[in-house]
């Protein structure tokens, strides 16, 4: 019963406190470049995945229409959004933008609620993510 109060005091603190800052952005390729966009994307994110204050950076595509893709961007704070937004990498992104897409960006900013904010990941390991599965 303990264990169950401290989780649910915990619960509810968290609800009550600011939480990581949760962006998505949805891009809307031209035909025939989603490849080169999926590049560009990867690289984007191996150099903000580094950032201080980032805890995700995902780029994922969807299935059914390869030309869509949604990036999942997790920051610890405001401020660590805007520092992401004044990088080099990210400026040149930005610019790329304009080629490969059919029409502009959405770009919508999240509160993170749950899981706790130490419970996000930042990187697992393929064995990791295995063993995890399997529980």
């Amino acid at each position: 019963r303990r264990v169950l109060f401290r989780s649910v005091r915990k619960s509810v603190f968290n609800v009550l406190r600011r939480g990581y800052i949760v962006v998505h952005v949805s891009c809307l390729t031209e035909e025939g470049v989603e490849e080169a966009f999926k590049k560009e994307c990867v690289d984007n994110c191996q150099q903000s995945i580094h950032e201080r204050g980032i805890v995700r950076f995902d780029i994922i595509q969807e299935k059914t229409n390869q030309r869509h893709f949604l990036l999942n961007e997790v920051y610890v704070n405001e401020e660590a959004m805007k520092k992401h937004r004044e990088t080099p990498h990210f400026k040149r992104f930005n610019e790329m933008c304009d080629q490969y897409l059919c029409e502009p960006r959405t770009r919508t900013v999240f509160e993170s609620i749950c899981p706790d904010d130490e419970l996000w990941v930042a990187h697992v390991s393929r064995s990791e993510e295995r063993r995890v599965g399997k529980e």
